[in-house]
C-alpha cells in the first residue's frame, strides 16, 4: 500500500520515487485526451491528490491497456500541461511502439521535449543504438534513455545478454538500464546485480537488507 512515510524512507535511501499509471482497459488512457480541458482536469488531478499528498518525485506513464481511440496529439498535450503545472516533477515513459506519438506536437510541443527520462521495454529486441537511437531524433538525448530488461521466466533464454548488453548501453553514452518483473525474485535479484555490476562497475551492486 503506498503512503507518504514509505516514499519517504525511500528518498532518504536516496531512491526516486515515481508511480507508474497505465490504463484499465477503459475507453480513457494516455492517448485518449482530445481537448485541454479534460487534459487539464486529470493533471490537476494527479498534482493534488496523488503527487502532493505522497510526496512523490513524478509520474511515469504506461500507455497500455486503453481500448479507446488513440490520439497522437494527446501525450504531447498532456505531457506539456503536467510540465507546466508541475515544473520540478520527473516525467519519464515506457517507450515501446510509439513512434507516432513521438512524431506528432500539441501548439508546437512534442513528447520527447517534455519528458524526462525514458525506458524502451521492447525487452531483449535488440542493442540499445536499434532501441534507442529513434528517439534521440524526436526531442530526447542519449543520457535521457535507458535500456529495458526483463526478469519474466519467458526470457530466461536472454538473462545472459544483461550484463553485455548493459555494458554497450553505457559505452554507447545511454543513461543507464530498467529492469522489469522485479518481484520474480531471486532471478531478478542476479540480473540487477548483472545489469549494475555492468553499467557501474564490478562491485556496484549491493542489496539493501530492508529491501524486498
Amino acid at each position: 500500500m503506498l503512503s507518504s512515510s514509505l516514499v519517504q524512507a525511500l528518498q532518504d535511501k536516496g531512491i526516486t520515487v515515481l508511480l507508474t499509471i497505465m490504463g484499465a482497459h477503459t475507453e480513457t488512457g494516455w492517448s485518449q485526451f482530445t481537448d485541454q480541458s479534460t487534459a487539464q482536469a486529470f493533471v490537476d488531478y494527479l498534482n493534488t491528490d496523488v503527487i502532493t499528498p505522497y510526496g512523490l518525485d513524478g509520474i511515469d506513464i504506461d500507455d497500455e491497456f486503453s481500448n479507446g481511440s488513440p490520439n497522437d496529439t494527446s501525450l504531447p498535450m498532456v505531457t506539456t500541461l503536467m510540465k507546466q503545472t508541475m515544473p520540478t516533477k520527473l516525467i519519464t515513459k515506457a517507450l515501446w511502439a510509439d513512434e507516432s506519438v513521438f512524431q506528432a506536437n500539441w501548439e508546437g510541443n512534442t513528447l520527447g521535449a517534455n519528458l524526462t527520462y525514458g525506458w524502451q521495454m521492447s525487452y531483449y529486441g535488440g542493442d540499445a543504438n536499434s532501441r534507442l537511437s529513434f528517439y534521440t531524433g524526436y526531442g530526447m538525448n542519449k543520457n535521457q534513455l535507458c535500456l529495458g530488461f526483463s526478469a519474466e521466466n519467458m526470457f530466461c533464454e536472454e538473462w545472459g545478454t544483461v550484463g553485455p548488453q548493459a555494458a554497450l548501453t553505457i559505452s554507447e553514452g545511454y543513461a543507464g538500464g530498467m529492469m522489469f518483473d522485479y518481484q520474480n525474485q531471486p532471478s531478478s535479484i542476479n540480473l540487477m546485480q548483472a545489469m549494475v555490476d555492468a553499467m557501474d562497475g564490478a562491485g556496484s551492486w549491493n542489496k539493501d537488507l530492508n529491501c524486498q
